[in-house]
Parts: structure tokens; sequence; C-alpha cells
């Protein structure tokens, strides 16, 4: 669940995740900011293809989520597109033709910090079998898409999605890891720093894989304070995903605008842990966002707070905030 926090006012929205339990003391237990902590923080040759290539259609929000609203596939930038060399032959099918690598910093993220790439690309796991990635709520997947991992600090996520119109695709992990260490050695590496996306990989050419920065705006509880993760996982997998604009208002404004009624809970079949939005201070204001960025500010707070055993807030949500 999401947990309250005193009156930020730059934020009006809040996500946070704790056991059910908590949910009656929440208000005890985020009320002093300064109480709670923060987790401290091959290529041999590439091809130029062309200046400005555009890259597949790809659905997930994240092409938009560091750009301006009109940052979306296909997307014609003065980053080159960039053949993957022959180091990474295993991505490739001839049938397919090449993965693509695409480096934009508008989109993407500039100035990343490399060692938190890294401490992301160490969590993910090595493996040769592939694996099922698909749209969530079109199917039981290995990875329900969009699928993230983070650093342990939350400044660098690896974000999966597939092509538009296309609800699944295999790959195995090392492939993955793979397209990830590309992005890190021509784009974090480059001249400027730069997140970027290996497209065109899996089996059937429909996923791509991005190395971003990310913002959170995280607070973690107590040690031990942690629902179980495995069904906050649940949680995270079954909840909307997507880029679409809501309004979030209280169940008591009459508001005729208003599309998700405030509080909004949403808790695994075993009810042991909850993800809360609402507004920071509970029962006013209204702002207009979207599930995608809810779902990554939830991820945030797994990877930052839920593995080493605490609950977390996310604050600084909203368009009100941005």
């Amino acid at each position: 669940m999401f947990l309250f926090s005193t009156p930020i006012k730059v934020c009006l929205l809040c996500v946070s995740l704790a056991t059910s339990n908590l949910l009656k003391d929440r208000a005890n237990s985020y009320t002093d900011h300064a109480n709670l902590e923060l987790p401290l923080n091959l290529t041999d040759s590439i091809s130029i293809v062309n200046e400005t290539a555009t890259v597949n259609e790809t659905t997930s929000p994240a092409d938009a989520f560091y750009g301006d609203d009109d940052v979306a596939w296909p997307d014609t930038a003065a980053s080159p597109s960039i053949a993957l060399p022959p180091l990474n032959a295993s991505l490739a099918r001839p049938e397919l033709g090449a993965p693509r690598l695409h480096c934009n910093g508008k989109a993407y993220g500039k100035n990343l910090k490399i060692s938190s790439c890294l401490r992301a690309l160490a969590t993910m796991p090595e493996g040769k079998k592939a694996l099922t990635f698909g749209e969530r709520g079109h199917g039981y997947w290995d990875g329900v898409l969009p699928y993230r991992v983070l650093s342990p600090d939350g400044l660098c996520a690896v974000d999966i999605s597939h092509t538009a119109n296309i609800f699944s695709d295999k790959i195995s992990p090392s492939e993955l890891k793979q397209g990830v260490e590309l992005v890190m050695e021509i784009c974090l590496k480059g001249k400027p720093n730069e997140g970027g996306v290996v497209s065109n990989i899996g089996k059937n050419g429909d996923l791509a894989v991005r190395v971003m920065s990310n913002k959170p705006s995280v607070r973690c509880g107590s040690p031990l304070s942690s629902p179980p993760l495995e069904d906050c996982k649940r949680v995270f997998d079954s909840m909307r995903a997507d880029g679409h604009k809501e309004i979030f208002g209280q169940k008591s404004d009459p508001d005729p605008k208003i599309t998700v009624k405030l509080p909004a809970t949403l808790t695994g079949n075993r009810r042991r842990c909850q993800l809360v939005v609402d507004t920071v201070v509970p029962g006013e204001g209204q702002d207009t966002y979207d599930w995608y960025k809810i779902w990554a500010a939830a991820t945030s707070i797994e990877y930052m707070c839920l593995y080493s055993g605490r609950n977390g807030v996310a604050l600084e949500l909203g368009q009100s905030a941005e």
C-alpha cells in the first residue's frame, strides 16, 4: 500500500506500500520526514546506419516519460541509430534484420549514473532459456509488460516493452542483458552521456529494452516493516500501467470529470500487501496523472524499500508536481 506523509507543497498525489494492518496506523507511521530513511546511493566496432533512423513503434509510455508529451515512437532524432556489432550476434536473427540501438537523452535522460546502471544490470538474471514477456491482462507470462528493473538507489531503470499491437514475444535473460550492456557501452559512455533503447529483439523482433534515468522521491519506513514481497509483486503485475491520463479526486468531490476516486486501494488475493494512491493531505484536492507513472513509483518503492525489508511512500506525483 502507499502510506501518507506530511503535506508537500509540490506534491498532490502520493503512493504507499505496506502490510494491510499498517493501514490503520499510516498517519502515525509517516508524519515525520526526518525519521524516514532514504537508501544510499562491448562492443568491438559499430556501424552507423544513418543519422535520423526511424525506430519501430512501441507501446511503452516510457518513450515520453522524460521528454515532452509529444516524444513518442516512431522517433526521428538527431542521435544516430546503430546496428549492433558481431559481438552481440546472438541477438540478431537474419530473417528479422539487425536489432537497433538508439540513444536519446530527451526521452531517456542525460548524465545517467553509470555505477547505478551497473547495479541494475547485476540484478538481472543470466540464462539462455527463452522466457515469455507479454502485455498485462492478455495472458500468463514469465515477465508482465511493462517490466522494470531498478538499481537499489532507484536512479537507473531498465524497462522492457513490446511492439505496438503485438501482445508478447520470447527472449532469454542473457540476450536482454546484452542489450542493456550495449546501451551502457555506447549511449551512457558516449558523449553526451544519455539513455537509450535496443529494439527489434526477441524471437519475433517484437521486444525492446531501455536504459534510462529515474527520478524517484521515495521514503522508506523502519526495518522489518515490509509486506511480503511476492504479494506486492502480484499487485504490481495486475495493476494498470498505461499512459492514459486520469483525473484523480476525492470520493466526496461531485466533479463529474473525476475518473479515479481517492483513496484508490489495490490489494492481492491474500490481502497482505496494499497499494494506496491518495492526495498528500488525505481528503483534499485532485490532480491529473497516469497509471504508468504510478506503477513506476510503486516499482521504485519495491527496489528501494521492499528489498531491504521496509515499506515506503512515493511523493511528488501528479501533474502539479511536474
